[in-house]
């Protein structure tokens, strides 16, 4: 195996990414209206058994497919670039 390094640097690196809309702004763009849709028509999802069952199933779903992930990606292994 033959390892090739090459230099990326330049002075355009030094600028940052060159997108359109800068991430804080495209953040702010999806946070801002989501803010004021609650302030204009809350939506209380209330309190109870329910949802206190919908929210522990929700955050076991995501453990269980955090830890499927990192198992798949365990050092050693080769990935199938192909």
């Amino acid at each position: 195996m033959t390892w090739v390094i090459v230099d990326t640097s330049s002075d355009q690196d030094q600028k940052g990414a060159d997108v359109k809309f800068p991430p804080p702004l495209i953040f702010l763009g999806a946070i801002l209206p989501g803010y004021a849709m609650h302030y204009i028509f809350p939506l209380n999802p209330g309190e109870g058994i329910e949802i206190m069952i919908a929210g522990l199933t929700m955050v076991l779903m995501a453990l269980v497919i955090t830890i499927v992930a990192c198992l798949g990606i365990m050092p050693g292994q080769e990935l199938d670039t192909a």
